[in-house]
C-alpha cells in the first residue's frame, strides 16, 4: 500500500474502529486498528485499541500500559478514562475501574462514563422520597449514610 492510499484510509479506519467498539463489534475494531501504524494512533484511538487488545487478545499488561500511555498524552479526554476503566473491568478490577471513571468525570460529565458508573454503583433510594433528591434533608442524610455504610 502506498503512502497516499494509507493516508486516505487512515481516517476511515479510525472512524469505523471507534464506532465498531461502541456497537460491540470488538473483533472488527481490532482488525481495523491493526492496519494503522502504531506511531500514527492518536491517544484516543490508542485507548480504543488497548481496549480491543484486552477484550480480544486478553493481553492485560500490554493493554493497560497502552491505555495509561494514552492517558499521559491526553489526560483530560473522558473517553480515554472510559476505555481504561473498561480494560480494568475486563480483568475484574472493579475498584480500579470505579476510580478511573470518577477521575474522568472530574474533567467532563460524559454520558458513557455516567452510564458505566451507574451500572457499577447505582444510586440508592432517597431517604425521604416525598422530597426532591436535591432537597437539603435528602442530601444530608444521603451523605451521612455513605459515611456510615459505604457500599460502593
Amino acid at each position: 500500500m502506498t503512502e497516499v492510499e494509507y493516508q486516505k484510509n487512515y481516517a476511515r479506519w479510525m472512524r469505523e474502529g471507534i464506532s465498531a467498539v461502541e456497537e460491540g463489534n470488538v473483533r472488527l475494531a481490532t482488525s481495523l486498528f491493526e492496519k494503522v501504524r502504531q506511531d500514527d494512533l492518536s491517544p484516543l484511538a490508542q485507548s480504543y485499541f488497548a481496549y480491543c487488545l484486552a477484550r480480544e487478545k486478553r493481553s492485560g499488561g500490554k493493554a493497560i500500559n497502552m491505555a495509561l500511555h494514552a492517558l499521559r498524552a491526553e489526560d483530560t479526554h473522558p473517553l480515554i478514562y472510559l476505555n481504561l476503566g473498561r480494560i480494568y473491568m475486563v480483568f475484574g478490577r472493579v475498584e480500579k475501574a470505579l476510580q478511573v471513571y470518577r477521575r474522568g468525570l472530574k474533567y467532563q460529565h460524559h454520558a458513557l462514563l455516567l452510564k458505566q458508573l451507574d451500572n457499577l454503583c447505582p444510586r440508592q433510594r432517597c431517604t425521604f422520597p416525598f422530597l426532591k433528591r436535591s432537597h437539603p434533608l435528602n442530601m444530608f442524610t444521603g451523605r451521612l449514610r455513605v459515611c456510615l455504610l459505604p457500599s460502593c
